[in-house]
């Protein structure tokens, strides 16, 4: 079924609580979403409360759909704009809050390595990185997308993205060369 056709079961529907075309989009995504969300949020957020959260928005806005855009595009806008504020808001808590002291809670470099290998590590620089360039590796290094694909997603040229992406490797290393050194 067509997301325009999806979009048009929404208020047909609506009347028996989750509408097949919702239903529908979840069932279709749902495994999709949580990688990009898990990849994004690392592995200290609630995944699940983050999915949640991106079908509740697209299932709010899905009249809203553009049937000429691809609805993996449209998802993965909302997943990036849901994770970014949940980092922002834990962003905001850690500094506003005095219980925790992360300098000292935070693990040296061997721990992480010991404690759950590589992919901590991974999550750890990641979150480090700005969003762009973060979300440039989740697309092109770990989801495997084509540059176009990818360029589409993030609703910027091809060209911007060969950039970005050259950019967002030198400063995974740099961070990993920064986290080593700890």
């Amino acid at each position: 079924m067509a997301v325009a056709e999806l979009a048009g079961e929404v208020d047909q529907g609506a009347v028996l609580g989750l509408p097949a075309a919702c239903r529908e989009l979840y069932l279709a995504n749902a495994d999709v979403v949580s990688r990009w969300v898990r990849a994004l949020a690392g592995p200290s957020a609630d995944v699940e409360d983050l999915v949640h959260d991106v079908f509740m928005i697209a299932f709010r806005r899905l009249p809203e759909f553009r049937s000429d855009a691809k609805v993996t595009t449209w998802l993965y806008r909302i997943t990036l704009n849901v994770v970014r504020n949940h980092r922002r808001r834990r962003w905001f808590r850690r500094w506003v809050s005095l219980e925790a002291d992360l300098v000292s809670a935070a693990p040296s470099a061997e721990e992480s390595l010991d404690q759950s290998g590589r992919e901590r590590l991974l999550h750890a620089v990641l979150d480090r990185l700005p969003e762009r360039h973060r979300s440039v590796l989740l697309l092109c290094e770990i989801e495997g997308r084509s540059g176009e694909e990818a360029a589409a997603i993030l609703g910027i040229k091809v060209g911007a993205l060969w950039v970005r992406r050259h950019r967002a490797r030198a400063a995974l290393v740099a961070e990993i060369e920064l986290w080593m050194e700890r």
